[in-house]
This record gives C-alpha cells, structure tokens and sequence, in this order.
C-alpha cells in the first residue's frame, strides 16, 4: 500500500478504538436510562456504523500488501468486526417501545443478560489498542515519511491525496486530548507527521508558482566553453599544450585570477565580467556556475554556514520574464527556496497564508507582483534564521529590458549594491554585462576582468582546434593570426569566420578561396554579418529572412522549432490548399537521417547566423548563434528584407512545419512509450492552436485544423470513451505543466489522458470559431455523453472573448439538442474535484467549479454558462452552509427536496469577505448562502439578469409543483381509502422501522420522489412491499403519464412580429393579437440582411419590442417556420412599462455570426418598404392583364 492509504486507515483505527472504548463505558447507563440508551450512546452508535465504513472503506483491496501493510489490514479488519458487534448489541438491549416502568426494568435485566458480551467487547479493544502501538511506530517510521514527502512534492497529482489525509488528520486532534496515555504520543507522532507533509506540499505549490518554463532557457542556450578554453581562471598551465607554450604567462591573466579567486573564497560585493558583444562573457559565466571548483571555493567561504548557489541569465530577444527583473527575483527566488524549503513561509508569509487557504481543487498559480517580489527578495538576503551563505550568478545586465522610468540601469546597480551591503557579507554576486558606463563606473575596479583582454591564447587554442583540415603548418598559422587579429578580442566573431571557412572547405575550397574569403571579411560583427548575408544565393538569402522571423515569432510564442521540424522548409509554399502533408513525409527517410538534411540546409540558407542549440541533445532546436543577431536584423531592415517577407505568416509557417512532421513519424515509433507520447502531442496539439488563434490565421473550412486531427489519428491518439480506464482528463500545456480538465469519480486507475483533438484544444483555448464549425459538420464529436461532457468543460475553463458569446451560446444549444443539459446527471467532475457524492448534475458541478475561481476574468467569461443554464430552466436550489472554524468541510443543500451533501472539501471564497452577518445560518452558527447571494457576491456582470432568472425558475418549479398536487387532489386519500378500503395514511402501510420518507427522497430526483407518491396514492391497495420494489427498479413498472395541456406562453418580438397584422397573418388568427411594449436586457440587435437578430450582448444593453400570449402548439410550430432554422427558442425576462416582470420564450440567431452586420431595424421604414413593394406588384399585374 501506499503511503497515504497506510496513514489513513491507521487514523481511523485509532479513532474508532477511541470511541469503542467509550462505547463499552457507556454501555451501562442504558440500565438506568429512562428512555433505554443516553444520548451519548446513541450519538456513538451513529459514529460507530460511520467508523466501519471507514473500516470497509480503507481495507485495500487492489493494492499490492506487504507484510508490514498486511498487521495493519489485520487490525482494520478486526476493528470493523467490533464494531459490527457494538451496533448489535446496542440493538439487543435497547428498548423497543415507549417509555414505561416495565420496559426500563426489563432492559435492565436484558443489560445484565449481556454482560458478559460487553466484557469481550472490552477485551477485543484492549487487544486492538496494543497492536495499535506497534503499527504507530511502523507509520511514523523515516520510510512513510519519505514517501509522504516524495508524493507532496508531487505536486498536482499527490496533494489531492495529501490534503484528504491532512482532513482526516484534524479529525484525530481532539483525539490526542482524550486518548490514553499508551496511545497519546504516537497519535502525536501522526499528526506531526501529517503536518510536515503537508508543509511540503503546500511549499511545493508556492515554489511552482515562482517557477517559469522559459527560466532555464538562456542558459541552456549559451555553447559550453571549449575543452581547453577558459582553465587559466583557476590554473595558469591549463589549456597551454606543446604549441602553444608561452615565454610567460599575460601579467594581466595573472592578476584576474588571483582577484577571482580571492573573491571566491574570502571576498564580499560584486564581482564583474565586462566585455565586448561577443567577447564570451555568457560563456564563462556558465563556466563558472557549472565548474565544481566554483563550489569548492565557495565552500570556503561559506564555512559552517549553509552555501547556496543560483543563477539567472537575462535575455534580450527571449520572453518578457526572461529579460526583466520580475524573471530575476522568481528565478532566484525559486532556486534559493528549492534548496531551503524551511524559509518559504518566512519569505512569503502572504502568499503562504494565502495558499493555505485556497482549496487544493481550486490550485491555481499565485501570481506576484513586483512589489511583492523585491519584497521577499529583500526578506531572503537580511534573513539569518539558517546562517545562509548565497553566491548569484547574473548574466547580462545589459540585456535587462527596463520596464519603467524608474527601472534603469542604474536602478539595478544600486539594488545589487544594496543586496550585498544589507546581507551583512552574507551574500555576494558575479555578474556580467557589456562595458557601459554605469557598470563600469559603479561596480568596484579591483574585482572586475575584461574579457577581450583576457582571451587571446583561448582564441587561438580555439582557431587551430576549428582549422585542423589546413595541413600546412605555415598556412595554418597564417589563418590564426588573421582570424585573431581582425576579431579584436570578439570569440563570436571567430567563431562566425572559423565556421564559414569549415562550410567553404567541406564544399571543397582551395586555399586561395579560404585565404580571399577571410581577407574579405570585415571587421565588427555588424559588418561580419552583412558580408554573410550578401554572399548568400539570393534564394537562399530568402529561405534565411523567413527562417529568421519563424525563429523570432517561436521564441515570442514558446513554441520551438525543432531542428525536426525545419527538414520540411523547402516543402512550404504558404498555401494550405496546395499543400500534400503524406507526400511530404513519404520520402522513407529516417529521422536521423532528416535531422542530418535539417541542420546542412540551416547551415546553407542561413550562412552560419543560425545554429543547433546547443545545450539540447534531445529535440534539438534552432536558436541565434548569438542574440546580437537579432538585433542586427532589427537595425538593417533592408528592402531586400522588406520583399522577402511579403505575404510570409511566420506562425502559419511554423505550424505547417510541425504538421509536416506529424504526417512523417513512423507511427511504431510511439508505441513504446504512449503516455509519455501522447503527452507530448498533447502539448504540440496545445502550442500549435494558441499560436494560430492568437495570429488569427483560421478559418472555415479549417484545412489545417482537420489535417492536423488527421495527423494525430495515424499515430495512433482516439477518443477517450467510457470503458478506458483512466482517472483524469488532462491537456498539456507546458513541458512540466497540465490542466486537469475532468476527473473520474471514484476510479482507482491512477493513469492520465491527455487531450489532442484540435476541437477540443480549440474549446479550452477559447478558438470558439473552430468548434463551432466542428460540431456542425461533425456529429461523431458530440455522439456520446463523455464527449459532451469533456467538451463542455473544456469550454467551462476557456477565457472566451465577449465578442465569441454568440458562437459559445450556439455550440452549447447544440450539446443540449444532443443531450446534455444543465440537469444531466454525470460522474465526470470537471478539474480535480473529486467528490464522494454521485448523481450531481452539470449544473450542480459548474457552481461547485466556479465557487473555486476568484479570477474576475474566468468569472466574466463563465456568466455565459451561468446564463445558457438558467435559461434552460437549472434547478436554482442551492445553498451552501459552512460552520465557522469547523474542519468538517462545507454542506451544501440542492433540489427542492433539500438533499444534503456533508462535507465538501472547500471553503466559501468569493470576491470580497463574507461574515456570518451578512449571511448567517438560521439554524445555527455560520454562513448560509443561496444561489442568489453567490451571484451577488461573485460581481457577475449580468447578475441582475442571472437573479432574474434564478427567480423565475424558482416560480416555474413551485407552478410544475401546483400542478402535480392538483393531479393528486382528484381523489382525495379519504376517497381512495373509502373505495379500497386501505389506509390513507402511507405510514401506515409500512413497517415503522422502516418508514423514513425522507431518506427514501434524498435517494431520487424531485421528479422521481413525486412520481412514486402519486403512485403511492393510486394504488393505496397494493402491498408495502410492492411499493419497495417500485422504488428500486421503477423501470419495471408501467407508468403511464397524461399528455400534458399546452399552457399560454408569452412570447417576446424585436422584429418583423412586432407589426399586429404581420403577427395575426403568420399565426392565421382573424383576430389581432394584443401587444404589451417591453424591454429586455442583455441583448443587442444585429442584421442578418434586412431583418433583425438577437445577440446577447453586456448587462447595459438592452432591446425595446413587443410581448404577448401564444395559446396553442400550433402557434409555436407557426412562429418556427417562420423564423426559419436561423434562429432558436430561448428564455427571456421583460420589463413592462408599467416596471412589471414577465418571462417566457422568444427566438434568438443560431447560425454563425459572421453572417451578421452592424445595423438597426426600423420597423416602420420596414412596413413602408413593404406597402410600396406590394404598391409595385399590383400595378405590375394591371399593366400585365391582357
């Protein structure tokens, strides 16, 4: 077993052994009870049948047991066997009957029969009680601990676990005070154990929020120093071999090494490495964070304090955090916390308070602003609880982008300054930056080397090394001093010309064009690159622009291209129409052998500007061989550049590319590792639709969308369907992140399935467009109920843009048409609830969803499903109670009929602070809230429009009720009884032992309790038993229902309708229908040729037309053929002018918006048009007689 499950089934052991204790005890005043049982004992009955189904609960049974886990399933299994025999004889000796002298003597003497029994009960818990001691020490061991630990860091996946534990857990508190002293330290040791696990876990959550997927990305990039390179800093004989021996070492090396060294093992403050652009300075610096002598010198320093070492790379051309000072403080606030994990809530108190008390179900990433964040860094260097000694390594200071006015260069010298004063010598930092003058001139001169200074032999150790195919000796030591002169102590500059005389060799060169080309060459990396692109086939040289701003626009999305993916470049043409995706792969060539292909033709088009990352061996990318590319290629925007790029989509671009590749891999290829494979798809299927969504490139009939889907098919992703046995539903989102989108109630499968359709991708990222066109021509997305359900939350957590309300609202009426409403019943929970509850309905599960979630924008997003429900007619009775400082979780109370849900593992949040005073529980302390009291406190945009319609709800439920009581009604139970002479009274006809209606209610819908009562009165006649029988296989019982009458509904009209003879023609009535002016709120009016069409729009608008009384089904078929297919029935709420409230039914569009245009409809420029056209006619027809 695992160990949550171990911990768990011996917290209630020890709970149950407590209270069976008392059990025994109290036992002995039913004798002198008056009633035959205290209250005491009968509430520990109650607790004691609630214990044994923990008992049954807990005792795994598909999970492997050891021998250790096998004693504590023992005991279980030995409690749950007492605790069966303490409700029987609890049974045994209760009086049956009301209070009398006779029976409370009798049950005296029944206590005393018993005597013996209650001696064994007692004995039996004894020896549970010692065997408890022993499997204490077993569970509070070292070993569970580490497991505990391993799960919670763990962080999405095992907290859940965790935070079940940590409830039952609190449970045990009160425990501690009244256990006996045998048990009451072990029973500590749990708890704290509890409590350690869950600090982890709660530390894990808070460093993940710091934690960013680009963080490490910098770094990763910058080449690994050359193997002879970049030694003299520690050893002044490394990298020198027999030529390159030197008279004696550069006196300015000499000193550079000793300053660092000193710095390293006795130093304070800052050390600086200034340099040239591409001097290597990024080079070195990753030399150094990496080089365990670093370390060991630190050691030094540090001495019996606790060293830490972290490291933050700024990046100019990379993502906003990667280049500001918000991506410094959470890196390094994340490496630091990651290795001294005691100091989190002592750095983020805030956050932390904060974080304990969101629900785990409602995780979401905390978000720091940089207030916050200078904050915690403030709090992390002058902390000296744990005797820190910390050593930041900053890459390029100049590449900072500065955020605001106040966030300058200087700005950042002084902080750094700052850091290292207010530590007290407890901190200090390397950093590096280009020579400008508020580094040079602030940061101290004595501990600051010059890189171009410093690097002549490694330059040259590096040139012989990349020149090895010049044979001649003296040729060769000609290339070196050229390539070392003319780079001026710039290592990329040498690095670009070695490279380019390697290409010009391998494609077979003479020496006098290698000597031209580098006499050629120009000094300065601008010029250097210029001269590059120039020498370039000007097809080529277009190959490189494109491949340039596919580069750029992959680091701006997150999206990396794959050296994979770039083997397909020649095959684009930039016309989704034209392009062969399985011909582009059916050339039978491996995937080494195109990565081989990819990098040749990235070399060729992009003259060496471009490069394999090099610190990515697997999925290699492509990445700037320097980020002064880039910039380059910002200040030279050239016309040739201008015209390269005309009518180039980078993002359309990147995304053929990697479906090219999809359509390419050999599908046997993942069938080794699936999940590890899907995951990945998922992932590329998620990176792929954000960046075309965000570019705005899709469209109808969605080529690329239905290829892509393709694609994934062959390689072998299906939908999930009900029979696989997986516990959640899961979209990759990130290379370490995933949003659960739906969790299996009560499945033991621990496996995860990861999304890949593009639909349903589509669906999460709000790319409403997309799926509502998939829906439409594709029924098999929506043809069973776990595909609807899945798309419908995958919707629940897109943050749709107001302008998409209109296709969200129809993609939803089409789920509805196919089945799911807001009253289907499901086990499929949305996210990572997974309460212990079944038969919640969708709308049930969409506000338990949404009372996690204080985000104000998911909130404004989410009122379009609130709206679609109520509309929809969702039962609107929900409360949900919470007893203040309680631990046993939140009660909520649904239906009509008040079914009670115990329990819930969450705590109200909403927007702003509630307090039992503006919602105290009438029945007790605390707060109680209705559905109208979350509308209001969650500052729903439309909420007036959402209480309207939860109230007209409320009246259309109480008038479904007025209807069935007067169905009843026709025969009174009087009547009834009279005519087959049975009891009116249905208790009466049922064991009294037996008789709890109200649990017999809470087990079925409203709908089905009221059916079963009705039938309960027809058939007074027949047995109590049959009754029983109906309610548990009511599908063997014929029941037939009444066809139901019509009933008059008001109907409301914006358009054409609004004119009485228009309305009485459409209708075929003689008469004209009366017409009540109203206004509805929420909705605008657009124009779908010349009529008008109805739209839901924001709380503010509002739409003026006309109401009145449809009285027959024949009306309503009249209205929907006239309508057309357009458009779809809808509920509404209409303010009269006298301030009124009706509500009722009235048609809306449904078909796709981009049909629609801005516009008004005038009813009588309408009517006018009308008159001259039917003026036109009848003269037509004059002229035409004969």
């Amino acid at each position: 077993m695992d160990a949550v499950t171990i911990v768990g089934l011996i917290s209630n052991i020890i709970s149950f052994i407590d209270f069976g204790s008392k059990f025994v005890k109290e036992v002995r005043e039913i004798y002198a009870s008056a009633s035959g049982a205290t209250g005491d004992a009968l509430s520990h009955g109650l607790i004691a049948a609630e214990m044994r189904q923990f008992a049954n609960d807990l005792v795994p049974s598909g999970q492997a047991v050891n021998r250790k886990d096998k004693a504590i399933c023992d005991l279980a299994k030995e409690c749950k066997s007492v605790a069966e025999d303490i409700l029987k004889l609890l049974d045994k000796i209760k009086p049956k009957g009301p209070r009398s002298g006779f029976r409370i003597v009798h049950s005296a003497i029944k206590g005393l029969w018993y005597e013996k029994d209650i001696s064994n009960l007692q004995d039996k818990l004894e020896k549970c009680r010692s065997q408890l001691g022993l499997q204490l020490h077993y569970v509070t061991s070292s070993e569970i601990k580490d497991q505990l630990k391993i799960l919670a860091k763990n962080s999405r996946e095992g907290g859940s676990r965790i935070l079940m534990l940590q409830r039952q857990m609190q449970e045990l508190h009160r425990t501690v005070e009244t256990s006996d002293l045998r048990l009451r330290q072990g029973v500590k040791n749990l708890l704290q154990l509890s409590d350690d696990t869950y600090t982890v876990l709660i530390t894990q959550r808070l460093l993940d929020s710091l934690r960013f997927d680009e963080m490490d990305g910098r770094f990763q990039e910058v080449a690994r120093a050359h193997e002879k390179t970049f030694g003299w800093i520690y050893n002044s004989h490394h990298g020198n071999d027999e030529n390159s021996i030197l008279d004696g070492e550069d006196p300015y090396r000499t000193t550079a090494r000793k300053s660092f060294r000193s710095w390293l093992t006795d130093g304070h403050g800052i050390f600086h490495i200034s340099g040239k652009l591409g001097s290597g300075k990024s080079t070195l610096m990753k030399f150094l964070y990496t080089d365990p002598r670093t370390h060991e010198m630190l050691r030094k320093w540090a001495g019996s304090g606790t060293l830490v070492m972290a490291s933050f790379f700024f990046y100019k051309p990379g993502s906003q955090l990667q280049k500001s000072t918000t991506g410094l403080f959470r890196s390094l606030l994340y490496q630091t916390l990651s290795k001294v994990p005691s100091l989190v809530p002592k750095i983020l108190p805030e956050q932390w308070k904060e974080i304990r008390s969101i629900p785990w179900q409602a995780y979401s990433k905390i978000d720091f602003s940089p207030e916050t964040l200078q904050g915690a860094f403030l709090r992390l260097i002058e902390d000296q609880s744990e005797d820190l000694r910390i050593c930041f390594f900053i890459d390029g200071l100049d590449e900072r982008e500065e955020m605001s006015v106040d966030d300058d260069n200087w700005a950042m010298v002084n902080s750094l300054c700052c850091w290292c004063r207010e530590s007290s010598g407890r901190t200090k930092i390397c950093v590096s930056s280009r020579e400008y003058n508020v580094f040079m001139e602030h940061f101290p001169a004595e501990r600051r080397i010059r890189m171009q200074d410093l690097t002549q032999e490694d330059m040259r150790i590096y040139i012989r090394d990349r020149t090895r195919f010049i044979q001649s000796s003296d040729r060769s030591e000609h290339i070196i001093d050229s390539i070392y002169q003319k780079a001026d102590g710039i290592f990329l500059w040498v690095a670009l010309v070695t490279r380019r005389l390697n290409d010009l060799h391998e494609n077979g060169a003479s020496w006098e064009i290698l000597r031209r080309e580098l006499d050629h060459a120009p000094q300065g990396l601008s010029d250097l690159f210029d001269h590059i692109l120039q020498s370039l086939d000007p097809s080529d040289r277009k190959r490189a622009y494109q491949t340039f701003a596919m580069m750029r626009k992959a680091s701006e999305c997150e999206f990396p291209l794959l050296l994979s993916f770039y083997y397909f470049i020649d095959y684009y043409t930039g016309d989704p129409d034209t392009c062969d995706y399985a011909r582009w792969g059916a050339d039978n060539m491996s995937e080494r052998d195109r990565i081989v292909q990819a990098r040749k033709k990235l070399m060729g088009y992009c003259g060496g500007l471009a490069e394999v990352d090099p610190g990515r061996l697997e999925d290699p990318t492509i990445s700037f061989t320097h980020r002064s590319v880039p910039e380059f290629l910002d200040s030279m925007r050239t016309e040739d550049m201008e015209r390269s790029l005309r009518g180039f989509c980078a993002e359309d671009a990147l995304s053929q590319l990697m479906l090219a590749y999809l359509w390419a891999r050999d599908p046997s290829e993942c069938e080794n590792y699936p999940d590890r494979h899907y995951r990945w798809l998922s992932l590329q299927s998620h990176r792929i639709t954000k960046m075309r969504k965000e570019a705005n490139i899709g469209k109808a009939p969605f080529i690329f969308e239905e290829q892509l889907e393709l694609a994934l098919v062959r390689l072998g992703v299906r939908s999930i369907t009900e029979e696989d046995n997986y516990k959640s539903i899961s979209l990759s989102t990130g290379v370490t992140l995933a949003q659960r989108v739906a969790t299996f109630h009560s499945r033991s499968a621990r496996k995860t399935y990861y999304i890949c359709s593009p639909y349903l991708v589509a669906a999460y990222l709000g790319n409403v467009a997309y799926v509502l066109w998939k829906v439409t021509h594709d029924t098999l997305v929506t043809c069973s109920p776990l595909q609807r359900i899945l798309l419908f939350y995958c919707i629940l957590y897109s943050r749709m843009e107001k302008e998409d309300s209109m296709r969200v609202r129809r993609i939803l009426d089409i789920l509805l048409e196919k089945g799911l409403g807001p009253q289907t019943t499901t086990n499929v929970l949305p996210g990572f609830n997974d309460f212990n509850y079944l038969d919640l309905t969708v709308w049930q599960h969409l506000i338990l969803h949404f009372l996690k979630y204080p985000d104000d924008v998911i909130i404004s997003s989410r009122s379009i499903l609130w709206k679609w429900a109520l509309d929809n007619k969702a039962d609107p009775h929900f409360e949900i109670k919470e007893i203040q400082m309680s631990s046993h979780g939140t009660t909520l109370i649904l239906g009509k009929d008040k079914r009670r849900l115990d329990g819930f593992p969450f705590s109200l949040r909403f927007c702003s602070f509630i307090t039992s005073d503006k919602y105290a529980d009438p029945e007790g302390s605390g707060i109680r809230v209705k559905l109208i009291g979350i509308i209001n406190e969650k500052k729903f945009e439309n909420r007036e429009q959402l209480i309207a319609l939860v109230e007209r709800n409320i009246r259309l439920l109480q008038n479904d009720a007025e209807g069935i009581e007067e169905h009843t009604d026709k025969g009174s139970p009087e009547e009834v009884s009279e005519k087959d002479s049975t009891p009116s009274d249905i208790s009466a006809m049922l064991p009294a032992s037996e008789m709890d209606i109200e649990s017999i209610a809470q087990k079925q819908s409203s709908y089905e309790t009221k059916r079963n009562f009705i039938l309960v009165y027809i058939l007074g006649s027949i047995m109590a038993q049959k009754f029983y029988d109906y309610i548990e296989n009511p599908d063997d019982f014929e029941y037939l229902e009444k066809p139901l009458r019509f009933e008059e509904t008001w109907f409301f009209f914006y358009g054409t309708l609004m004119d009485p003879k228009t309305l009485a023609r459409v209708l075929s009535s003689k008469n004209l229908t009366e017409l009540r002016p109203a206004t509805i709120h929420g909705y605008k009016t657009m124009l779908w040729g010349k009529y008008p069409a109805l739209v839901d729009a924001s709380s503010q608008d509002m739409v003026r037309g006309v109401v009145c009384k449809i009285k027959s089904e024949e009306e309503v078929n009249r209205l929907e053929a006239y309508e057309t297919h357009m458009y779809y029935r809808s509920g509404f709420i209409a303010r009269l002018d006298d301030d009124s409230e009706i509500w009722g039914e009235m048609f809306i569009w449904g078909g796709d918006p981009s049909h629609l245009r801005e516009g008004s409809f005038n009813l009588q420029d309408w009517l006018r048009k009308q008159e001259q056209e039917t003026t036109t006619k009848e003269s037509l027809r004059v002229v035409d007689r004969p």
